[in-house]
């Protein structure tokens, strides 16, 4: 009886399956980052253009 060739496997590419190269892992942080300082930013705008004390704006009285 003759024997079957066993099959050969193919070498993988193991950069391709490095688990922090995948969407969200270290090659998305800058852009995180940027994200977040424009979010803190828009809210240090919304918080000084808040009115605190519930006056008119710029002392102006109707």
């Amino acid at each position: 009886m003759k024997l079957k060739k066993a099959n050969v496997f193919k070498e993988r590419n193991h950069l391709a399956l490095h688990p922090l190269l995948h969407k969200g892992g270290v090659n998305h942080n800058e852009k995180v980052e940027v994200a977040r300082q424009r979010e803190r930013r828009a809210l240090r705008q919304s918080l000084n253009h808040t009115d605190w004390l519930g006056q008119h704006p710029h002392g102006a009285e109707s």
